[in-house]
């Protein structure tokens, strides 16, 4: 294998060396070649002029002699010529006075055969005049030019032929000499090494200092040097592995039995733990069914809540309808005794002008009173129903948004009126939604109640209530803010937590806001801002997508006319 591998180096080395020499000994010949081709050709062009020359004017004299035989024996001595192949005579009329052919120079169509030809005029001088006789071609071929050139290629290609057997016999002697012998030689002395010998002997070659056989011969004594001195130290490291390995085997026996022990003391404990385990799933089992008894409670509470909101809500509007409806009693009774004392005068004849006119003048400020509280009773009444049946059925429909957040604060009236509050209300006239009216007065109707009870005091003068809404190309904003006691931090972080209230003596359960958080982020997919600080007052703010509420058509928000309404509980 080592022979192998040196002669497939010196046979590659060789065969590129003599691939770029005869590469370039090629390019040199037919450079060469090419030279000389152009050069006889040169030649043989140069002789067929000097032949025109010499037979011009015998072939004139004759074709003006009219001796056609005389114009044949000159083109017979013509292609005797050296290089003429072929002359050829014809008068203007393109009439052939004479042809001959040399038998030496075979004219044929191949590429060698292609004709190279001089054509020159016999013109003849009367009185200062050239007269044109006829036209003389002489015609030779490439073949003619190259088998002159015949005995000039045959020696180059010889001389070229033998300089690369010599320099092939020259360049194999010196590979062979001065690499592939001391390469062999490296290859069996490494070869013939024991690795498994204590002494590896340097390897010797016969060559010359300093050259890269030396280099590699110095390399590799170097690694077997090291090697040596490896081995040396991997016996001493033997010796003492050997010693560990026999101290480490008694621990790990050791190690073992004490492992054992530990082993299984483990599996006690791996009982033990699974024991723990069932216990811990058994008290997980109790606690899911707990929690959900406690969010069935709480569900329940929610619902409780919702309840409670529409039972106040009915309290305050009965409260709200007993004084139209008092007053609508006391006009009807009212004008009933107006009526039965006008009735007792005309039947006993005492009717006077002056009864009647003062009891037409009764009885239209009675008529007025009873329609007054009546309107009011019936715009109650109205109300109150549009924001229940909206509260209890949960149905999404398109809705007037402004006339609504009015129709929730007229039947919150009774609230107000506690402190008294001014509810200010600014939003864009015509604001039509696609919602459910119920979410929007359950909202509303938390943050007013929450409000009246925690940022103001009864009798407390200059409460007010700002409620501001507005659009833009992807939300609808709705501002709620008031100029109440406002919020610790502490109670603003906490306050959206289900039963977390500051007012449990007040009534207060803790659901309101946390109902009101649920409904803006879960029905509504929206987001609601709490910003508040102590005697600063509470500002919501709640956005919701537009695409949650935009109806299919409607007008455009930027078309829409702000509406601005107050409305104050007194």
């Amino acid at each position: 294998m080592p022979q192998r591998v040196m002669q497939s180096i010196s046979v590659r080395l060789l065969r590129r060396v003599l691939s770029v020499y005869l590469l370039v000994t090629l390019m040199v010949f037919l450079g060469q070649m090419l030279v000389e081709f152009r050069l006889e050709k040169r030649k043989v062009q140069d002789s067929l002029e000097l032949a025109e020359r010499t037979f011009s004017n015998p072939l004139t004299l004759a074709a003006w002699n009219l001796d056609t035989e005389q114009i044949q024996i000159t083109v017979d001595g013509m292609v005797e010529w050296p290089h003429i192949g072929r002359v050829e005579v014809v008068d203007e009329s393109q009439r052939v006075l004479a042809r001959a052919d040399s038998p030496y120079y075979q004219l044929g169509t191949g590429y060698l055969d292609e004709p190279v030809s001089v054509k020159f005029d016999m013109r003849h001088q009367i009185d200062h005049r050239a007269v044109k006789l006829g036209t003389v071609e002489m015609l030779t071929s490439r073949r003619a030019v190259l088998e002159r050139l015949t005995p000039t290629v045959v020696v180059a290609l010889l001389g070229s032929m033998l300089k690369t057997l010599v320099l092939i016999g020259l360049i194999t002697l010196a590979f062979r000499r001065y690499l592939t012998r001391p390469l062999r030689t490296l290859a069996r002395q490494a070869a013939a090494l024991d690795p498994e010998s204590r002494e590896l002997r340097p390897l010797t070659v016969n060559h010359r200092a300093g050259d890269e056989i030396d280099t590699l011969q110095t390399a590799i004594n170097g690694l077997l040097a090291k090697m040596q001195r490896t081995m040396t130290t991997l016996d001493g490291f033997n010796r003492e592995l050997e010693q560990q390995v026999t101290d480490r085997t008694a621990s790990l026996r050791s190690t073992m039995d004490t492992l054992e022990g530990e082993r299984a003391a483990l599996r006690q404990e791996i009982r033990t733990r699974e024991q723990k385990e069932h216990a811990l799933e058994l008290a997980r089992s109790e606690l899911q069914a707990s929690l959900d008894q406690l969010r069935e409670a709480q569900r329940q509470l929610i619902e409780t809540e919702k309840m409670a909101s529409l039972g106040g809500l009915v309290a305050g509007v009965a409260h709200e309808i007993n004084t139209p409806v008092g007053l609508g009693l006391t006009g009807i009774s009212q004008f009933q005794y107006l009526l039965k004392n006008m009735q007792t005068r005309f039947e006993a004849g005492e009717l006077e002008e002056t009864h009647f006119k003062q009891f037409v003048e009764d009885s239209n400020a009675l008529a007025r009173s009873i329609h007054v509280s009546l309107t009011r009773t019936a715009e109650l009444v109205r109300s109150f129903k549009a924001v229940a049946v909206n509260q209890t059925h949960a149905q999404e429909r398109v809705f007037d948004f402004p006339a609504y957040l009015h129709e929730v604060l007229t039947t919150h009236q009774s609230v107000l009126r506690k402190i008294p509050v001014r509810v200010q209300v600014d939003a864009p006239t015509g604001l039509m939604l696609r919602s459910d009216p119920g979410i929007w007065t359950q909202i509303l109707s938390n943050l007013l109640i929450n409000t009246v009870r925690y940022a103001f005091v009864p009798g407390q003068s200059g409460a007010e209530i700002q409620i501001a809404v507005r659009t833009d190309a992807t939300e609808l904003a709705l501002a709620f803010a008031d100029n109440g006691a406002g919020m610790a931090p502490e109670v603003r972080d906490r306050i959206f937590e289900p039963f977390f209230t500051t007012g449990r003596d007040k009534g207060g359960t803790g659901l309101g806001m946390h109902i009101l958080y649920n409904l803006v982020t879960h029905k509504l997919h929206g987001h609601i801002e709490v910003t508040s600080a102590p005697g600063q007052g509470s500002r919501f703010l709640i956005l919701v997508p537009l695409s949650q509420v935009l109806p299919d058509a409607r007008t455009s928000p930027s078309d829409s006319r702000p509406a601005t309404a107050a409305i104050t509980a007194s």
